[in-house]
């Protein structure tokens, strides 16, 4: 028996956790396998609504109704977890170290081996799972991914293309495994500090989206907020090579700083192109803007507050760009979108940029 558990099963957990799951048929199912999904009441209040059924969607269309039952449990309590053999954590960063310290008491009384997986933003979660759970047998793996997906009632649905990363350890081969045959390519790398940063600098335009209010979409076709988007990645690279941190583009192939330049070509240009770097869903939004809606924290600290936070501990000047971006976003959280438009947010930043 394989026993899968969700920490924090939002979006992306339910969606993993689902998709797991659904993909386990046929030759080479694992035997047995079981998925966990903790969550918060609003997930649960969403599946009893549903009858109890939570669906899954992949970008490509492979779509899986699943009931709630011997194989699936969604649950509001930690303690399910406490025999998992692998743990995927996907609460939101703010979250980490509190929960870390509660899932260390909870497994503490049942040792035996386990991996958790980090499928969070941001860069230092696994260290932090890592520093809150000092217990022999419990490994903890970085894992990314860059895709959007939306959570509507009790569906979960893929928006975006987009590839997963995890770092190699215990349990990695079967984790990307399971994944795989849900739908969900897995690559498994020994190191993906350098790729985590890429998608910080992909993650810039988050907070972008938060402040547009709009879909994904419509904010990357407005060359105002493209504009923004510029002058936030270029001064994050800034920030990293002084700092000597190597960046790696979150996707196999894909060129990471030319992301700066793609989006500062010309709109028509950029129309052209830009189907043949993303296909994204009209209708996906970030998460940021998705808690922003909600009403709860963003992750902006771990996002653009990763640039202001390396920028400090090198002694590197302020980024004064994503400083403005942050403070906004922070603003805003608790009272919605401010719903920008494009050329008044970039009168924002530059004015910004301009501050003594």
């Amino acid at each position: 028996m394989v026993h899968v558990g969700v920490l924090g099963a939002g979006a992306v957990g339910a969606f993993f956790g689902g998709r797991i799951l659904a993909g386990n048929e046929g030759e080479g199912a694992v035997e047995d396998l079981k998925v966990t999904l903790v969550g918060r009441s609003s997930l649960l209040k969403a599946v009893e609504e549903a009858g109890g059924m939570l669906t899954t969607a992949t970008v490509h269309g492979e779509t899986n109704v699943m009931r709630v039952g011997k194989d699936l449990v969604v649950t509001d309590k930690m303690e399910e977890l406490s025999d998992c053999d692998i743990i995927i954590v996907a609460v939101k960063g703010g979250q980490t170290e509190t929960v870390a310290r509660e899932l260390a008491a909870i497994l503490r009384e049942n040792p035996k081996p386990r991996t958790l997986v980090s499928l969070q933003n941001g860069v230092c979660n696994a260290q932090t799972l890592r520093d809150n759970i000092p217990l022999d047998g419990v490994s903890v793996l970085a894992g990314m991914l860059v895709f959007n997906i939306i959570w509507n009632d009790a569906t979960f649905t893929q928006t975006s293309t987009g590839e997963t990363f995890l770092q190699d350890g215990p349990h990695a081969a079967l984790f990307a495994r399971m994944c795989a045959r849900g739908g969900v390519e897995v690559e498994v790398e020994e190191d993906i500090t350098p790729r985590q940063y890429g998608k910080l600098l992909l993650n810039m335009s988050n907070a972008i989206n938060a402040l547009a209010g709009v879909p994904t979409l419509e904010t990357l076709m407005n060359p105002e907020f493209r504009k923004v988007a510029v002058l936030s990645m270029n001064e994050a690279l800034a920030v990293f090579d002084k700092a000597g941190i190597s960046v790696q583009s979150p996707s196999k192939g894909g060129y990471i700083r030319l992301l700066p330049v793609i989006f500062a070509l010309p709109q028509l240009v950029f129309k052209f192109v830009f189907p043949y770097i993303l296909k994204i869903n009209p209708t996906a939004k970030t998460s940021m803007l998705q808690d922003l809606e909600r009403g709860r924290l963003t992750e902006i600290d771990l996002l653009n507050g990763e640039i202001t936070r390396v920028a400090k501990a090198h002694g590197i000047d302020e980024p004064k760009v994503n400083t403005e971006l942050i403070a906004l976003v922070k603003a805003a959280e608790g009272n919605g979108s401010p719903h920008f438009a494009g050329e008044d947010l970039l009168h924002r930043v530059r004015g910004a940029q301009t501050k003594l």
